[in-house]
């Protein structure tokens, strides 16, 4: 069995997982965080320290859009979704993870 991913190749991933989920559906962050750690059996287990300045970044750039909600418990909390700029973004991030991964197979292969 293979060992874990070190933490810059998770920080690297983080990126296009997050606009992924965002562009299956309308998220708050902890609820990124805990689909991340589900999806992936526990492989990637990011921290909001890694998490949240992702967002606000994304955020930033246009590549995503947030909006404030009140829980029933009156607390607020701040949901994303991918913008149209946003979905471009991931169809390049998918293109680059998957040329990454055939060189990587290709040369492993050797």
């Amino acid at each position: 069995m293979g060992s874990a991913p070190g933490p810059e190749f998770l920080k690297g991933g983080a990126t296009i997982l997050i606009l992924t989920l965002l562009g299956r559906r309308e998220m708050h962050g902890y609820e990124l965080l805990r689909s991340i750690e589900k999806e992936s059996s526990g492989t990637f287990a990011y921290k909001e320290g890694t998490l949240y300045p992702l967002l606000h970044q994304l955020e930033k750039d246009g590549s995503i859009v947030a909006r404030w909600e009140e829980t029933e418990s009156a607390r607020k909390r701040k949901f994303y979704k991918l913008s149209p700029q946003g979905r471009k973004l991931l169809k390049e991030k998918k293109e680059q993870w998957i040329s990454f991964k055939n060189v990587v197979d290709q040369m492993l292969k050797a």
